[in-house]
């Protein structure tokens, strides 16, 4: 009985307050159940958007004459959970009756968010997307390909793959959005990440964007901790000056059918131009999608002479050294 009056009294609260913009607003609530003819409009509503606020955008766009009725109207119904995010097509000057059961049917097109981690392969990215949207792994692997994609950046690549240039980052995305239309959205994201990168340190040594993304990726893959970056870039950059094998192990398990915790000696034998314990030089393309920290680091290395570092630390800390002999006795301490 005490339920009951309780919902009596919040129903006539909400009455209440309704009558009472409709004295203070000239009318406005001749609009809770009016049919409506007005012009077209496409509503989006954000992921994680309140009733209030979905309340406040449905009145500036003029789809209800009045946000605080329409947020009341939404709460006497008990939809405040109901409202999905996505994309709604409404009209202006709909009754608050319309626009409500037109909401709770569900937007005319779904919000999907997806989240692309660093240091992922195209095919890793994939497997995320096809879990996360309802774009398919094999969509998405072949749309990541150069061919038909105007950037710059993309001019003159040793490979088709789009491998390393799929900016990681957090993308919403809809049910509408194709496979392309999402590597679109991936590729602007990289040339805005990347617009005010000064590449003249690279460029000083003979080396042009490409081969940024492509030593950014290995820095990607072998440097765990951020004051490392540039480190690990500058043995890459000093090894290739001396004429050495680059032999960093990212780009082994690269050209292997899965990634490996640690590698045999089998392993460092897989035939592959990205096996770069058996070819000079970079390898032909990158090995995953680095973040702008790494990059940032294959532009600009440290100013160290060292060729060589070996894993040491439990929290991903490496050793570097200047010499052979340094990485021999370095291991052999660590009893690697």
């Amino acid at each position: 009985m005490v339920r009951k009056q309780n919902r009596l009294n919040r129903a006539l609260l909400t009455t209440a307050a309704i009558v009472l913009i409709i004295i203070i607003g000239g009318g406005a609530a001749l609009f809770v159940f009016r049919p409506s003819g007005g012009q077209p409009v496409r509503l989006s509503i954000a992921p994680g958007s309140t009733s209030a606020e979905i309340a406040n955008l449905a009145a500036a766009r003029g789809v209800v004459a009045n946000s605080l009725i329409f947020r009341l109207y939404i709460k006497d119904n008990g939809a405040q959970d109901d409202l999905q995010a996505g994309e709604y097509d409404l009209r202006t000057g709909m009754s608050y009756a319309e626009a409500l059961a037109t909401l709770r049917r569900g937007p005319t097109k779904k919000f999907y968010t997806v989240t692309i981690p660093e240091g992922l392969t195209v095919a890793e990215t994939a497997a995320i997307v096809a879990k996360k949207t309802p774009i398919t792994k094999d969509a998405f692997e072949a749309a990541a390909v150069s061919d038909g994609y105007d950037f710059p950046f993309l001019k003159g690549l040793n490979v088709v793959s789009l491998e390393g240039y799929l900016f990681p980052k957090t993308y919403t995305i809809t049910d509408r959005t194709t496979a392309r239309d999402l590597v679109t959205l991936m590729l602007r994201q990289f040339a805005k990440e990347t617009a005010g990168l000064n590449l003249s340190d690279a460029k000083a040594k003979g080396y042009t964007l490409n081969d940024v993304v492509i030593i950014g990726s290995m820095v990607e893959m072998e440097a765990k901790l951020d004051d490392e970056r540039a480190l690990v870039a500058a043995v890459v950059y000093n090894r290739l000056s001396h004429g050495m094998l680059l032999q960093m192990c990212s780009t082994v398990e690269f050209a292997l059918p899965e990634r490996k915790e640690s590698l045999s000696y089998k392993d460092l034998e897989v035939e592959s131009p990205y096996n770069t314990y058996k070819h000079e030089g970079l390898p032909p393309g990158p090995i995953a999608s680095p973040g702008l920290k790494s990059i940032e680091a294959a532009a600009h290395p440290a100013a160290v002479d060292y060729l060589y570092f070996v894993l040491t630390g439990d929290n991903g800390s490496h050793t570097f050294t200047s010499s052979y002999e340094e990485f021999s006795n370095v291991k052999a301490e660590k009893g690697l």
